[in-house]
């Protein structure tokens, strides 16, 4: 059967279930009378990351991106804008003037900024389950981009290429 989950005028994308499959996480961007999809642009009311519970239909704003710098949703290169990492989400945000990787709980909570500095993330791909993320940013060499390996659980990151090349879109295999 068809069930329409949180039903609304706003544009919904990046579905992702949980681990276990019980919950269900999406983008939720505002829409706006001319929305051509080609460029971001601000439309009144910041986007959102809302977790709707399968058995009950039930639906939380558990993320809403402040009002003024990162009001406006802008994607990682990569297929996945938004990831599990356990009961947390990690997706990406300019809060603070930059591309970067934050997480928050998918109960609802306060952001994390999980990769601080001045520089943007460009692609990102998540291993299973979410335990490790690896990204490609320009994290101290703003003419390059290397690999990082973040763990969100705890924030570590690991640098894992610095070569005079530039390295980008990794691919996180199953093991």
């Amino acid at each position: 059967a068809l069930r329409w989950i949180d039903a609304g005028f706003s544009f919904d994308m990046e579905p992702r279930w949980s681990p276990d499959g019980t919950r269900l996480a999406f983008l939720r961007l505002p829409s706006t009378h001319d929305e051509v999809g080609l460029i971001p642009h601000r439309a009144g009311s910041p986007w959102s990351i809302r977790v709707a519970r399968l058995a009950d239909d039930k639906v939380a704003e558990v993320y809403r991106a402040p009002q003024g710098a990162g009001s406006v949703f802008h994607a990682l290169s990569s297929d996945a804008q938004l990831m599990w990492s356990g009961d947390t989400l990690v997706f990406p945000a300019e809060n603070d003037g930059w591309l970067h990787l934050y997480r928050v709980p998918a109960a609802g909570g306060a952001a994390r900024l999980l990769t601080p500095g001045r520089f943007e993330i460009e692609f990102a791909s998540a291993g299973r389950g979410g335990a490790d993320i690896v990204y490609a940013g320009n994290a101290g060499d703003m003419d390059r981009r290397h690999l990082w390996r973040l763990r969100p659980s705890d924030g570590r990151l690991e640098q894992l290429t610095n070569s005079a090349g530039i390295v980008t879109q990794p691919a996180v295999f199953g093991d």
